[in-house]
């Protein structure tokens, strides 16, 4: 894909500043894919000292999230009208009580995480789980760069088959530039690139909310399927 397409899609680029330099922000396939391979691994971490879910147990989180997200999706205004702050604020508790919920079923699945399941990006933050938060800002930072193996690593687009995909900055250094002080900064950061990436330009047109972003006219779209990782 040409840089012009490229753009057209993806919109104006995001870029974040750490350590006094500005680097570009992107979620290309290569991110999601590796994205979902980086927190499997972290998930299948924390579960190892954990008995597995029982049936019965998976049962009862996905009927609690059902539920959970069906009294979410009550709390949204009529078309044509506003959000008020009391349904918003009863919006964000009730999806990140379904989040938790969820990531005890992930967790137990131990398959990682698609960016192209919105529900997703709720993991994404410094309070509900900062290493997501530092994951998908590395996987973030990793760009295309000249390789003289086109068989290694995670490669190009068509037509760059003489490219890697290799991160910015080691995960070592990226802890070192976040902090509380720009933690939701870089969040919505994460946020606004998921969205220029993973969306087809239409719906970003028709709907302008972020996710971990507090504010009562524009919260997140989620969906009430579940996934069947947790299954």
């Amino acid at each position: 894909m040409n840089e012009m397409l490229q753009q057209a899609i993806a919109g104006e680029p995001v870029t974040v500043k750490l350590g006094g330099n500005e680097y570009p922000l992107a979620y290309p396939i290569q991110g999601v894919i590796l994205y979902k391979r980086e927190t499997a691994k972290l998930d299948r971490e924390r579960a190892k000292d954990r008995a597995p879910l029982t049936r019965e147990e998976k049962q009862i989180l996905r009927e609690r999230r059902r539920k959970l997200l069906a009294e979410a999706d009550e709390q949204r205004p009529p078309t044509g009208e506003k959000w008020t702050d009391e349904n918003f604020t009863r919006f964000d508790e009730l999806l990140a009580d379904a989040v938790v919920l969820k990531a005890q079923l992930d967790e137990d699945a131990g398959a990682g995480d698609s960016l192209y399941d919105k529900t997703n990006w709720w993991k994404i933050s410094p309070n509900e789980d900062p290493e997501r938060m530092l994951l998908a800002l590395w996987v973030g930072l990793h760009a295309f760069v000249e390789s003289g193996n086109a068989h290694t690593g995670l490669n190009g687009p068509p037509g760059s088959a003489s490219k890697k995909y290799l991160p910015q900055l080691s995960r070592e250094s990226l802890g070192g530039f976040v902090d509380l002080g720009n933690g939701e900064e870089l969040t919505l950061a994460i946020a606004k690139a998921l969205r220029a990436h993973l969306i087809a330009p239409p719906e970003i047109a028709q709907d302008e909310s972020l996710p971990n972003v507090q504010s009562p006219a524009t919260p997140a779209e989620m969906t009430t399927e579940l996934e069947t990782v947790s299954k």
